[in-house]
């Protein structure tokens, strides 16, 4: 067993008409498991146990697994994976939470509509799904897998399948899924490779009839330099159409979190020396005024203790609805203990 402690606070402004300042606070406890034999079967999970504190209290208040431990202060439960892995004669099979990458973007993929992205996170991670896995390795021609996403209304479950090889030196997937809550029909593929900087791409197709139809794509690059400099850039578009819907057929279209028509990621890491590293992203909505531009430095203090700064600024909505009219500024001072 292994993880970390982490606890910080900070505050949090936010500027509209009025600027409102106010205290914000988080403690978690991650426990990361996984049994030794893995011959036939491995157990993997990641659990974190959250107390929220101050204005991170308020926005958590209202989720079902919320429990009220103080004055402002609750605790949350949050399952990052925990799934079993049969390792069986010609495949793997995958049940529970587990982490679904279809796509190679870092915050686009097309490819990729089932997991969810965490944008408190400077490094854009993403959420577990509770899944069923099956993969199929082909040797040296690539592998096959094929997922699910059940729910217990059959017909608005996710079904999804993919096949991967190496072309020349570049990596190549085919992708087809079909969304049941949605009603689409999808296919596409990805690629990666190298050309000097690294390049990566998704384009899918989405069917439902033959008026109710779009495509999106994303394009990515990365470059890495003096053995201290990562640099990233991503761009997406989708044709899906918004004109006609209400907003909460908005909110459940399959474009969301991204309704405008086009965004761009930029990313840099840096590591001036073994023990400090910084990180800088930014997320534009390139159809209006919305950003997000988030910072972190890390530095080791002592074999297992890491200080942390982060520092956080929204400006408007960057879905593209336009429900925030303000901007969000917010920095916390954090340490974390690993074991």
């Amino acid at each position: 067993m292994s993880g970390h402690f982490q606890s910080g606070g900070g505050l949090i402004h936010i500027i509209s008409n009025e600027a409102i300042t106010s205290y914000a606070g988080k403690s978690t406890l991650r426990l990361n498991f996984a049994n030794n034999d893995i011959g036939l079967a491995k157990l993997d999970g990641s659990l974190d146990f959250n107390i929220f504190y101050g204005l991170y209290a308020n926005l958590v208040a209202l989720e079902s697994n919320a429990i009220n431990i103080g004055k402002e202060a609750f605790l949350s439960i949050d399952i990052r994976k925990l799934y079993l892995k049969l390792s069986l004669e010609i495949f793997d099979f995958y049940i529970g939470r587990q982490l679904i990458k279809f796509g190679e973007g870092i915050v686009f993929t097309p490819l990729d509509p089932f997991s969810k992205i965490d944008f408190t996170d400077v490094n854009f991670t993403r959420i577990g799904v509770d899944s069923l896995r099956i993969k199929l390795p082909l040797g040296d021609l690539g592998y096959f897998e094929t997922i699910a996403l059940p729910v217990s209304d059959f017909t608005n479950s996710d079904v999804a399948g993919r096949l991967g090889f190496n072309l020349f030196g570049w990596d190549i997937s085919i992708a087809s899924f079909y969304r049941g809550l949605y009603d689409y029909n999808s296919i596409g593929f990805s690629f990666k490779g190298d050309l000097v900087l690294g390049l990566y791409g998704e384009f899918a197709y989405h069917y439902k009839n033959e008026i109710t139809n779009y495509w999106n794509m994303a394009f990515g690059l990365d470059y890495s330099f003096f053995d201290k400099f990562i640099i990233r850039l991503e761009y997406y578009y989708h044709t899906f159409d918004t004109n006609d819907l209400s907003l909460l057929e908005v909110l459940n279209s399959p474009v969301y979190p991204f309704i405008s028509k086009q965004y761009l990621m930029a990313q840099i890491i840096f590591t001036p020396t073994l023990i400090d590293s910084m990180y800088l992203s930014y997320l534009d909505n390139l159809d209006n005024e919305a950003i997000l531009l988030m910072f972190s430095y890390q530095r080791n203090l002592y074999q297992n203790v890491d200080l942390t700064f982060n520092l956080r600024y929204s400006r408007k909505d960057l879905t593209g609805l336009e429900m925030l009219s303000f901007d969000m500024l917010n920095y916390m001072l954090e340490f974390k203990v690993k074991y």
